[in-house]
């Protein structure tokens, strides 16, 4: 008889935050594994949370951003990267919303990041490319500037 075993998932949201020029928020991070490196805001899910709970906070931890009219479903993606957990490590599946920014903002950045940038979808994607599935790369290369 066959033994099946099933793989574990966390649950996360990230955010491609626009500003009225068409530029993407990135966040760098200082990780004493991975080094530095360019993500975008947002973070997993805690128990009893939804995915727009988790995205209302998770923006407002990271970048000061209080409230925003709408999010829109850009995507989602299986990451390539495991987390660990404990003795093993667990997949990451992944839901982007897309905010668009109306007013200039200014990020104020939470302990977890040293540095914030306004970049074309393009240049974003170039940044992205060792962080993020390649299928979500591409997607997010073709948002017109």
């Amino acid at each position: 008889m066959r033994k099946y075993e099933h793989d574990s998932f966390h649950v996360g949201v990230k955010a491609l935050i626009f500003d009225a020029e068409g530029r993407v928020l990135l966040l760098e991070r200082d990780h004493p594994i991975k080094k530095l490196y360019w993500d975008l805001p947002g973070g997993r899910l805690q128990k009893g949370e939804s995915l727009m709970d988790t995205l209302l906070r998770e923006v407002k931890e990271e970048t000061g951003l209080n409230s925003f009219n709408e999010a829109y479903h850009f995507t989602t993606a299986l990451s390539d990267i495991r987390i660990p957990i404990q003795d093993d490590s667990v997949g990451l599946i992944f839901f982007v919303f897309r905010l668009n920014l109306s007013s200039p903002f200014q990020p104020i950045l939470s302990n977890e990041h040293i540095d914030f940038g306004w970049f074309t979808p393009f240049e974003a994607s170039q940044k992205l490319k060792e962080q993020y599935p390649i299928e979500f790369i591409e997607k997010l290369t073709h948002i017109p500037s």
